[in-house]
């Protein structure tokens, strides 16, 4: 029988920050941001365990198999999937696929405990011979002795004596997972062929040009050379860590954010979350985020919910975990009732806005490509970082309160 590989990845440092009722004594370098940015440093550290299962998985997906994303983590297959700077040929995986021992599967956990569904597809894919890469920080339950199984645990955790504070294992998972699809690309192109990615659909031509590629899964007409796509997985870390440092350096506003949230919620005024993004609401709806705070469909583009604003008072507040562009009617409906309104979207904000003591905008610091690893020789950027920036803005803000 062809062995099923688990690879488990599994970064260093599980850090959480402190949350304290009072964001004036709060030692501000101690929060999510700060810990996320470890987690980064700690990828590096694991980048030779990733690129040797990078490796692995691109034999078998150019010798034709087809690479899967799957759970139990629910954000995790939602955010590989058709996803600008992700890999085209990534499909979502469900339990009625015929596997293949050329197949591959990503899968994670973010609560180090895996159902009894996720077992069901282990013996199937060990069955098949398929093989699975699992990311995940921890797992409280031992798997078969009949897998062979490489851990990749360099460090301690940091546990905080806080229950409630944001865990970040799932979003140091989506890092993990896309500093893994940058070596896998590295590793294709070695071997003479250069996946493709998808565009943002937001950009101009971004939706032509998918579907140009549609069912395409590698670059026929590739130019792409091996020093191209040299080290793609620490580029893109290195990418990510700055983007967290120059977030974590707005302590201003995340500090009035704060303010204006607790204040909203002592006087019992509505505090309403839109978002727009991959990861949302898999990330966001969880025990984590108080429950005193209502998360809403999406908004902009994809769901509009004027009615979920119709009821809003001078004294509560929004925030938008927008996207690409500035959700100029959203923020008008907003300004009708005098609503507080915490942004953050890739576009700059018009100065109308900032100018509007009520607001607050925090950047994400990540370019509206939302890919951000340049390769030369191929016309788009890879590697997205917006889920991850605007997670960590919003767990960020929950760690104030």
């Amino acid at each position: 029988m062809i062995r099923t590989f688990w690879i488990l990845i599994i970064p260093m440092f599980l850090g959480y920050f402190v949350s304290t009722s009072t964001a004036a004594v709060i030692n501000y370098k101690s929060l999510y941001i700060k810990h996320l940015i470890e987690i980064t440093h700690q990828w590096k550290r694991a980048l030779p365990k990733i690129k040797k299962s990078a490796h692995y998985a691109a034999e078998k997906i150019i010798a034709g198999g087809n690479l899967y994303v799957a759970g139990p983590q629910k954000n995790f297959p939602i955010e590989a999937y058709v996803r600008a700077g992700g890999l085209m040929l990534a499909r979502p995986y469900n339990k009625n696929i015929i596997l293949t021992n050329k197949d591959v599967i990503l899968a994670a956990t973010d609560n180090g405990r895996l159902p009894d569904t996720f077992f069901s597809m282990m013996k199937k894919t060990d069955k098949d011979g398929c093989n699975i890469i699992l990311f995940c920080s921890s797992l409280n339950q031992p798997l078969p002795k009949n897998h062979f199984i490489t851990l990749l645990f360099p460090g301690k955790k940091i546990l905080s004596n806080n229950t409630i504070a944001p865990d970040l294992s799932s979003v140091s998972n989506i890092i993990g997972m896309w500093t893994w699809t940058g070596e896998f690309a590295s590793a294709c192109v070695k071997k003479g062929k250069m996946p493709n990615f998808y565009e943002s659909y937001g950009l101009p031509g971004g939706i032509k040009r998918d579907e140009a590629l549609k069912n395409k899964p590698f670059d026929i007409h590739s130019n792409v050379t091996s020093s191209d796509v040299k080290n793609p997985g620490y580029k893109y870390l290195t990418i990510v860590a700055n983007s967290l440092s120059s977030i974590l350096k707005q302590k201003t506003e995340f500090q009035k954010a704060a303010e204006i949230i607790q204040n909203a919620h002592k006087t019992g005024h509505k505090i309403l979350v839109f978002y727009n993004g991959h990861m949302f609401p898999g990330e966001i709806i969880n025990k984590q985020t108080p429950k005193w705070i209502t998360i809403n469909p999406r908004y902009g583009i994809y769901n509009i919910e004027p009615s979920a604003i119709e009821s809003l008072s001078s004294k509560d507040v929004v925030i938008i975990l927008e996207y690409q562009y500035f959700p100029k009617k959203f923020i008008s409906d907003i300004y009708s009732h005098n609503a507080y309104c915490i942004l953050t979207c890739s576009q700059n904000p018009p100065t109308w806005f900032l100018k509007r003591t009520k607001n607050i905008y925090i950047n994400p610091f990540w370019p509206l490509t939302d890919a951000v690893v340049s390769i030369p020789n191929y016309d788009i950027k890879i590697l997205p970082i917006s889920g991850i920036m605007q997670s960590a803005i919003y767990w960020q803000l929950i760690g104030l309160l």
